[in-house]
C-alpha cells in the first residue's frame, strides 16, 4: 500500500501543476488569439484523439503486462512486448498520417466546418497528427516505467514537459506567431518529450532493449487480445467529447467551441488531479490479482475509496461555490456562461470520478469488455440526451446532456463490476459514509453564510474563503474520525 501510495502523490503532482498553469494561460491566449482563435484551438485539439485509432490500446496493455513480467523479473518478455508494440505502431503511423495528410482540407472545411482560416486550420492539423506520432511512441517508454511502477519518474517527465509547453505557448504568443506559433510549439514539445522518455528509459532500465527484430506474432496475439477491448472502449471515449465539440461546432458556432473548452478545462483540470492519484491501481490490480486473486483485489478497491472519496466531495463542493465568484474575476462579466457550464460539467464529474477505482481495475485484471459495453452505452446516453436537450434548451442544454452521460457512466461501470466481483463488492454503501456527508453539508452552509458576509470580489478574498473552508473541513474529519490510525499506517507506514 505504501508503494501505491507513492506512486499516488506523483500522479497527483504531475496533474496538479497544470491547475495553475491554465489559470495565468487560458486568459493570455484568450487576449492573444480571441475566442474565436480559442474555439478553433480547441477544435483542432481533436485531431489529437485519433490516436486511438493508431493506438489499438497497446499502451494501456503495455503497462499491464510489464507489471506482470517485472514481478517475475522476465526481462526478455518485457522487451517481446515493447518491440512487438514499436513495430505494430511503426506500421499504423505510416498508414493513418498519410491518411490525415491528404484529407486535411476536407477535414477542416467539411467536419469541423472551418468557415476562416482554413488555410491555418490545415497546418494546425497537419502538425497535430505529428505531434500524436511523436507522443504514442513516448507513450511507450512511458508504459514501462508505469508498468514497473517507478511512476516518480514518469510524473517527473510530465511534470517538466507541462512546464516547457506553458513557457513556450507564452513566447511563441508574445512574438506575434498566433495560431501557427502554437501549433508549432506543440510540435517541439512533442520532439523533446520524445527524446528525453528514450533517455530516461535507457538510464533507469538497463536490460530494456529497443530492438525491432524482437518483435513477435504470438506477443503481438497475446495483447491484441487483451487490448482490443481498451481499443474499442477508447475509439467510445474519442466520441464523447472531441464529438461534441464537432457537434457544437456544427449546432452553434466556433466561439461556443471556446466556452465549452474552456469550462471542460476547469472542471476537468481539478477531475484529472483526483483521477491521478488513482491511476497507480491500474498495475497494482493485475499485480494482486496474479499473486492474491479478486478478494485482495476488492479490498484495493474499497481502500482507495475510503481515502478519494472524502477529499473529492470537498474539492467539488468548495470548487461549485467558488466558480462563478472566481470565473468573473479570472475571465471578465462577459464569460458568465462560462460559470453556468462549469458548475454543470463539475456536477457530472464528482459522480464520474467516484467510479474510476472500478473502472481502473476492471482494465488491470482483464474485463476490459465489460468497460468497453459501459463506455458504449454512455456514449449512446450522451448522444441522445445532448442533442435532444440541445434542441429544447440550445447550447445550456446540450451541455446538460453531457452532465448526465457522465452520471450515467458511473452506474454503468459499477453494474459490470458487481457482476465480476458479486453482490459481496458493496458497490454503493462505501458511498453512504454520513459522516462524510455531514461534514461538507456543515462546510456548504458555513461556506454559503461566508459568501454572503464577504463579497468575493478578489483573488486574495477567495483565497481565504477556500482556506477558511479547508481548515472548517480537515477540523471535522479529525472531529469525526473519518480516517483511523490503521488507515494512516497503511499510508505512511508505522
Amino acid at each position: 500500500m505504501n508503494r501505491i501510495f507513492r506512486n499516488s502523490l506523483f500522479s497527483f503532482g504531475s496533474s496538479s501543476i497544470s491547475l495553475p498553469i491554465n489559470f495565468f494561460l487560458i486568459p493570455y491566449v484568450l487576449a492573444k488569439i480571441g475566442k474565436e482563435g480559442y474555439g478553433l484551438w480547441a477544435l483542432i485539439g481533436v485531431i489529437a484523439n485519433y490516436q486511438v485509432f493508431v493506438d489499438f490500446g497497446l499502451t494501456s496493455t503495455l503497462v499491464r503486462f510489464v507489471a506482470k513480467e517485472e514481478t517475475d523479473r522476465k526481462y526478455k518478455n518485457v522487451n517481446e512486448y515493447l518491440a512487438t508494440s514499436f513495430v505494430t505502431f511503426l506500421v499504423l503511423w505510416l498508414a493513418a498520417y498519410t491518411i490525415l495528410l491528404i484529407f486535411s482540407r476536407p477535414i477542416a472545411v467539411h467536419v469541423l466546418r472551418v468557415q476562416q482560416n482554413i488555410d491555418i486550420a490545415v497546418f494546425l492539423i497537419t502538425i497535430s497528427g505529428f505531434c500524436v506520432i511523436l507522443n504514442l511512441s513516448a507513450g511507450l517508454f512511458k508504459s514501462i516505467l508505469d508498468g514497473a511502477q517507478r511512476m516518480e519518474i514518469s510524473n517527473s517527465l510530465l511534470i517538466i514537459q507541462t512546464l516547457i509547453s506553458a513557457l513556450g505557448t507564452f513566447c511563441v504568443l508574445q512574438m506575434g506567431l498566433g495560431l501557427r506559433g502554437l501549433g508549432i510549439n506543440l510540435a517541439l514539445i512533442s520532439v523533446v518529450n520524445l527524446i528525453a522518455s528514450f533517455y530516461v528509459i535507457r538510464r533507469t532500465f538497463p536490460h530494456v532493449k529497443i530492438n525491432p527484430f524482437l518483435f513477435r506474432r504470438e506477443r503481438l496475439k497475446e495483447m491484441l487480445a487483451y487490448s482490443i477491448n481498451l481499443q474499442l472502449s477508447g475509439l467510445l471515449r474519442m466520441w464523447i467529447e472531441p464529438l461534441n465539440k464537432i457537434l457544437i461546432s456544427n449546432l452553434f458556432s466556433i466561439t461556443y467551441v471556446g466556452y465549452y473548452e474552456i469550462a471542460l478545462k476547469l472542471s476537468s483540470s481539478l477531475t484529472s488531479i483526483l483521477r491521478s492519484g488513482l491511476m497507480p491501481i491500474f498495475p497494482a490490480s493485475a499485480e494482486m490479482n496474479q499473486i492474491s486473486g479478486l478478494k485482495k483485489v476488492d479490498a484495493l478497491r474499497l481502500k482507495s475509496i475510503k481515502f478519494m472519496y472524502p477529499m473529492a466531495f470537498f474539492a467539488y463542493v468548495l470548487m461549485i461555490s467558488a466558480a462563478p465568484n472566481f470565473i468573473r474575476i479570472w475571465l471578465g462579466p462577459e464569460y458568465h456562461i462560462v460559470s453556468s457550464l462549469t458548475i454543470v460539467f463539475l456536477i457530472g464529474a464528482f459522480v464520474s470520478i467516484l467510479n474510476t477505482p472500478a473502472y481502473v481495475i476492471l482494465n488491470g485484471i482483464g474485463y476490459a469488455r465489460d468497460v468497453t459495453k459501459s463506455t458504449l452505452s454512455a456514449v449512446a446516453v450522451n448522444v441522445t440526451f445532448a442533442l435532444g436537450l440541445a434542441f429544447l434548451f440550445g447550447f445550456m442544454g446540450f451541455c446538460i446532456g453531457y452532465s448526465i452521460s457522465m452520471v450515467y457512466g458511473f452506474f454503468a461501470i459499477n453494474y459490470f463490476y458487481v457482476k465480476r466481483f458479486g453482490q459481496s463488492a458493496k458497490m454503493y454503501k462505501c458511498y453512504a459514509n454520513i459522516k462524510v456527508i455531514i461534514a461538507n453539508a456543515i462546510v456548504f452552509v458555513l461556506a454559503f453564510l461566508l459568501k454572503q458576509q464577504f463579497y468575493l470580489s478578489n483573488y486574495f478574498l477567495i483565497g481565504i474563503y477556500c482556506f477558511f473552508a479547508s481548515i472548517i473541513y480537515i477540523y471535522l474529519i479529525y472531529v469525526f474520525k473519518i480516517f483511523n490510525q490503521d488507515d494512516l499506517h497503511a499510508l505512511f507506514g508505522r
